[in-house]
């Protein structure tokens, strides 16, 4: 699978890893050896080998990629919410329902 990713904002954007949890449609987190890193409005092309084994027809709900990044220095998650379709070929097709980014200890839990 590929995605097209942009950096809409100023800084500069570091993808570090990338992974898609589902069970049915999986990739395990995939670390770069050569930090993917897009500048200001810079787009690139990211590719994973992903496990999608389901029958043509099915639709997979809340799929995620989920992406380490560093923005601006600082480590964050970016997560894009996906719906999977498999089509009569068999092959996944993804629609990105929601993007959002957290930065990374942001639920760190409180001391007593």
């Amino acid at each position: 699978m590929a995605w097209q990713i942009q950096n809409l904002g100023q800084g500069t954007l570091k993808i570090l890893s990338a992974r898609l949890p589902h069970s049915l449609f999986r990739c395990e987190e995939r670390e770069f050896a050569a930090v993917l890193t897009l500048q200001a409005k810079e787009i690139a092309r990211l590719e994973l080998l992903v496990k999608c084994a389901e029958p043509p027809g099915t639709i997979v709900e809340n799929a995620f990629l989920i992406l380490r990044v560093l923005w601006s220095e600082e480590p964050w998650r970016i997560l894009a919410r996906l719906r999977v379709s498999v089509n009569k070929e068999g092959a996944p097709e993804t629609a990105t329902e929601l993007v959002t980014a957290q930065p990374v200890g942001f639920s760190v839990p409180m001391s007593q």
